[in-house]
């Protein structure tokens, strides 16, 4: 996807909302499709191109939709660039690692709710709040630590000095 899009300079579409809605829809059908039992039974479990379909049948048209998206310019694009969406994908890493814990918490405490759906919204403001926190506390500051670290011990960009094709002797 990366070389694509390099290749073609992040070439823009005539329709291109139109192309972002159709790699979302093909994104969300594959997804379907291999969530689909239905469709699973098609195939043949152990058959490498079957199991291969089944776990990572998505992964082409989720190329295409990131190629799509990359490209930008279509309101869908435009939408998720969004200060708070940029946000939260920002975060996402970190919920990613709290989610769990926070479920856990939860379901101990989630008989004391006045309802579901409070109990529910509790928890993703928590668990975004969490995410947040680790974030700014811990991911951001070691991405600076490892970013220094990785420039104070790069070799320099410097390329040795030829030797001379008759070296004379030192005296």
């Amino acid at each position: 996807t990366a070389f694509l899009f390099k290749k073609y300079n992040g070439h823009r579409f005539n329709k291109q909302t139109l192309l972002e809605i159709a790699a979302l829809g093909l994104v969300i059908l594959s997804m379907a499709l291999t969530a689909s039992q239905e469709f699973r039974m098609l195939l043949p479990p152990y058959y490498p191109v079957g199991a291969w379909t089944i776990w990572s049948g998505s992964c082409i048209p989720m190329a295409v939709l990131i190629y799509v998206m990359a490209v930008g310019g279509g309101k869908v694009s435009k939408a998720l660039s969004n200060r708070v969406i940029v946000y939260l994908g920002e975060i996402s890493f970190s919920l990613y690692l709290v989610h769990l814990t926070m479920l856990c918490i939860f379901m101990v405490y989630a008989q004391s709710l006045p309802s579901s759906f409070a109990g529910f919204s509790i928890y993703i403001a928590a668990s975004i709040a969490m995410s947040a926190l680790l974030y700014h506390a811990i991911e951001n500051p070691c991405r600076r630590i490892i970013k220094s670290l990785y420039s104070r011990f790069k070799k320099p960009n410097v390329l040795p000095r030829p030797l001379r094709e008759n070296p004379s002797p030192e005296r």
